[in-house]
């Protein structure tokens, strides 16, 4: 299924084995602003909004398929 326009959509995310985590700040998406945290644990990812400015209507979605 798509993203909406508004919609950060992650399927399945991973991070290499030599990175457990990583801070993405200032992503913009119409109109809309945030930081994104991704960390590793083991086999697992995690996704934290760490900062949301004022006006930003946009939702991080993250799906897991196996």
């Amino acid at each position: 299924m798509p993203a909406a326009a508004d919609e950060v959509k992650l399927i399945d995310p991973v991070l290499p084995t030599f990175l457990d985590d990583i801070t993405l700040r200032g992503l913009k998406l119409t109109g809309s602003q945030f930081d994104l945290r991704v960390h590793r644990n083991k086999s697992d990812v995690t996704i934290n909004v760490l900062k949301r400015w004022a006006h930003s209507d946009a939702s991080v979605v993250m799906t897991k398929t196996r």
